[in-house]
């Protein structure tokens, strides 16, 4: 074929001949003097003398265009065009495997590098207790690698964490609960979900996420919060505390006073100081 027709027939646009026909779904057969004798059109300008158009379809889909030209005979037979419509059928089952199949790796790939970029571990274990995932950067925080423990007893390989242990025996019993552990120094927030079953647990799926950072943070604020309310009741305790002393002193001298010129106000002043006095004692007691 000539690079004129190559680059003319590379790419169908949407308003092509050739498009329009693909979307129909039906094998076209074209013969000698039906073929347009332009390079645009049906291959025309090749010089074919019979032309045969199969749809490639999968699902309702079109997937593509199966072509057939002949220099020599003016018309396909029926029988060429039976055999044509049988290898298009299967060439578009194999390009829709393939493409699905494309289409998972690149998903594949996708949660791969999302999985190790990420600071979280992916844990799954079937209903008899035995690792069928195991992967995730965080995991070398637990102290093990992807894939390393794959068909083992879930329970053996975390034996040394009791905390562990328990959130496992719940999560192989086909609870579905959030839970913290730590692996010395690493902080997990872990997700367990029960997995698919046949009338009873059917295993689990974890996903363990690193919240080192986010803990420690929370302490911080937590810590540097209890030592502001401290400050805080230590100035309110000194400054308060001097006042009453201020007042119980100026009470005292009252009462005195009114005691000494005999007038009947000097009780009330009594009660008074008795209860500042009270109260001065208080603020010095460390339990008040």
């Amino acid at each position: 074929l000539s690079e004129t027709i190559l680059k003319c027939h590379s790419h169908y646009p949407a308003s092509a001949p050739e498009t329009r026909l693909a979307r129909t779904g039906k094998l076209v057969s074209v013969r000698h003097e039906q073929i347009p004798r332009t390079p645009e059109a049906f291959w025309g300008g090749e010089g074919l003398r019979a032309l045969v158009l199969v749809p490639l379809h999968h699902k309702n889909l079109t997937l593509g265009l199966l072509t057939l030209g002949s220099y020599r005979q003016d018309e396909i037979s029926p029988e060429a065009c039976v055999s044509l419509e049988t290898m298009a059928s299967q060439m578009a089952s194999a390009i829709a495997r393939m493409t699905a199949e494309d289409s998972l790796r690149r998903s594949e790939a996708h949660l791969r590098s999302v999985v190790t970029s990420a600071p979280i571990a992916l844990l799954a274990a079937d209903a008899a207790g035995l690792i069928t995932l195991e992967d995730g950067r965080a995991l070398s925080a637990m102290g093990c690698r992807p894939a390393e423990h794959l068909k083992q007893p879930v329970t053996a390989v975390f034996k040394d964490n009791p905390l562990m242990l328990d959130d496992l025996d719940r999560a192989l019993a086909g609870e579905e609960f959030n839970s913290t552990v730590e692996f010395g120094s690493t902080i997990f927030e872990n997700r367990y979900t029960p997995g698919p079953g046949d009338g009873g647990p059917g295993g689990f799926i974890a996903v363990a996420t690193d919240v080192t950072e986010r803990v420690q943070l929370q302490r911080q604020i937590l810590e540097i919060s209890d030592r502001e309310q401290a400050r805080i009741g230590q100035d309110v305790h000194d400054g308060l505390c001097q006042q009453l002393i201020a007042l119980a002193l100026k009470a005292n001298g009252l009462e005195k006073s009114l005691s000494s010129q005999g007038l009947a106000d000097a009780a009330t002043a009594t009660k008074i100081c008795a209860l500042l006095d009270g109260k001065v004692e208080g603020f010095g007691d460390p339990q008040h």
